[in-house]
């Protein structure tokens, strides 16, 4: 999972802070690191679009920049290599993803328009919603008065607690995985969190629920839980320390205030396919958490489709 990570950087100090995360990944796993950089070839300029010359210089750019970030894991004698892509940002991430074969994509989530603007129909939200390796996303933002080019403090968490929320169904499972591999990396307990969620669309129950599934009155004990005895037994054979934690609400907000009550340093989920991560980013799980977590999160995306969601719903 973390041999060949791709790390998309656009030249910002906000970018940049999701490096301190990475530190702590290849110096474990001596992974091999893609710094990219994309340039657009349809970039406005001057009323008309980029000129040869232009794009080229910028190319140079962005490739004197990556080379200054590699220098600082050349001196770790990490194994670091830089790209310049050409394109809109997103699709050319997802093409070097896929070109590098890379087994993770570890980047922020940022932008002069904020992050609510930076995850609608931008780049996170494009790279989310196609990646088939694993995303590890670090929220950069600032208050909206904070300088623009002031970064964030960039903190480095050890990882020692993780935060495995799951909604019982068969695609948000498919986080587990990942994160008995990242803990296994750190030793970290993993505290498995199981929201019963009681929000319902369209009549049809949407977490927390399988087929025949109805949300109980009040949230069972953890030990009564089967969906955090599911996660439990796939950990085992891991060795790793796992706490079951079952809540009864709306599940962003659960999961949120049980990282801050808990001291999380990472919170891992998975999405669902593509349609249903549209759903989800307009106003519900994964935007929710991010925009209010303060760890960063490791997000999968699942490619199988829900049972009880259809399109047409």
């Amino acid at each position: 999972m973390f041999q060949r990570i791709l790390i998309p950087l656009d030249g910002s100090p906000r970018a940049e802070l999701i490096l301190s995360q990475v530190d702590h990944l290849w110096k474990r796993e001596s992974s091999e690191l893609f710094l990219v950089h994309s340039v657009c070839s349809t970039t406005p300029v001057n009323g008309g679009y980029d000129t040869a010359p232009s794009l080229e210089r910028r190319r140079d750019e962005a490739e004197s920049y990556l080379q200054g970030i590699a220098r600082r894991y050349t001196d770790l004698s990490a194994k670091v290599h830089t790209r310049v892509l050409e394109g809109s940002p997103a699709g050319a991430i997802l093409d070097a993803a896929q070109r590098e074969g890379a087994t993770m994509i570890a980047m922020t989530t940022h932008g002069r328009t904020g992050i609510l603007r930076w995850l609608m129909g931008s780049v996170a939200d494009k790279v989310l919603r196609a990646s088939e390796v694993p995303v590890l996303l670090l929220r950069a933002d600032r208050t909206a008065d904070a300088p623009p080019a002031e970064p964030a403090t960039p903190q480095a968490p050890p990882f020692r607690r993780i935060l495995l929320a799951t909604d019982g169904s068969a695609t948000s499972m498919a986080i587990v995985g990942p994160a008995m591999q990242f803990a296994s990396l750190f030793g970290s307990e993993i505290v498995a969190l199981h929201v019963w969620d009681s929000y319902v669309l369209d009549g049809s129950p949407l977490l927390g629920m399988e087929a025949g599934m109805a949300p109980p009155a009040e949230a069972p004990r953890s030990s009564e839980d089967e969906v955090t005895a599911r996660v439990a037994r796939q950990l085992a054979p891991s060795g790793l320390k796992v706490t079951r934690v079952t809540r009864y609400g709306e599940a962003a907000s659960e999961i949120i205030d049980h990282s801050f009550d808990q001291n999380v340093d990472l919170i891992a989920l998975a999405t669902h396919d593509r349609w249903e991560l549209s759903r989800w980013m307009t106003g519900s799980v994964p935007e929710r958490v991010l925009r209010s977590a303060g760890v960063p999160l490791l997000i999968v995306r699942a490619a199988e489709k829900p049972v009880l969601m259809s399109r047409g719903q």
